[in-house]
């Protein structure tokens, strides 16, 4: 099963405030929902609720992970509910699960206890996002830092200018294998 993880962020590595997203930039939105349709996603609970109307995405399989105490709440949404101790175990449940790839949607937690188990990372940049977010992608706290990303390397990266929110660039990081470091 591929893991791949993906983010908007702002130039200090905020990814939202009070459970929301610092910002909406169409061209972001339009390419997080080409990333993930038709595939597995997978997030925290406090991600699961911030979606539309607390409900899940559609056109794909979206799994929470929750504590025991919340799994009717969002087997009730139509969320697939993973309980399990750690993150890991949460994935290690969902390489059970068939799916040919999962995407992990956030939240900061999720991706900071995912981040050595990811090989494909997709993270965007607003550069016109505010940067008071209460909370962060991994150890990320400039644009400079995201070439620094423990055991990955840049594979793609482009910037497009916006029609609503200036500059926004796309990196593509991909995990370090044995082929991949010769």
């Amino acid at each position: 099963m591929i893991i791949s993880a993906i983010a908007c962020i702002s130039t200090n590595g905020g990814l939202g405030k009070n459970n929301d997203l610092l910002g909406y930039i169409p061209e972001d939105l339009k390419f997080f929902k080409k990333q993930t349709l038709e595939k597995a996603i997978f997030m925290g609970s406090k991600t699961a609720k911030s979606l539309p109307q607390g409900n899940p995405l559609p056109k794909r399989n979206n799994y929470v992970l929750c504590r025991k105490d919340e799994q009717s709440y969002f087997s009730e949404k139509g969320f697939l509910t993973i309980v399990a101790d750690s993150v890991s175990d949460a994935i290690e449940q969902l390489s059970l699960m068939n799916e040919d790839e999962v995407v992990i949607i956030g939240g900061s937690f999720v991706y900071e206890q995912a981040l050595s188990l990811i090989d494909t990372l997709y993270l965007n940049v607003g550069h016109d996002l505010p940067e008071d977010a209460d909370c962060f992608f991994c150890n990320v706290r400039s644009v400079k830092s995201i070439g620094e990303m423990p055991g990955m390397n840049i594979v793609a990266y482009h910037e497009e200018k916006t029609k609503s929110s200036g500059m926004l660039s796309f990196y593509k990081l991909e995990r370090i294998t044995d082929a991949t470091a010769i």
